[in-house]
């Protein structure tokens, strides 16, 4: 029982790592500053939980053309 606990924790843990990246990919790819904007802000939710110190919403997004 204990094994199978730990095992589900690993696969659980890979995951959300593969989602964190698939974000991450799809922020450095977009082209589009409202689709950038958002995909941060998951990112922020994901890596901070929801809460992003010093984060008061007026960060600059920049999107390179």
């Amino acid at each position: 029982m204990l094994v199978q606990f730990i095992e589900n924790g690993i696969e659980a843990e890979k995951r959300k790592q593969q989602e964190f990246f698939e974000l991450a990919e799809r922020l450095r790819s977009t082209k589009d500053p409202k689709e950038a904007e958002r995909l941060g802000d998951q990112l922020d939710r994901m890596v901070f939980g929801g809460y992003c110190p010093g984060s008061r919403g007026d960060v600059e997004v920049r999107v390179s053309a």
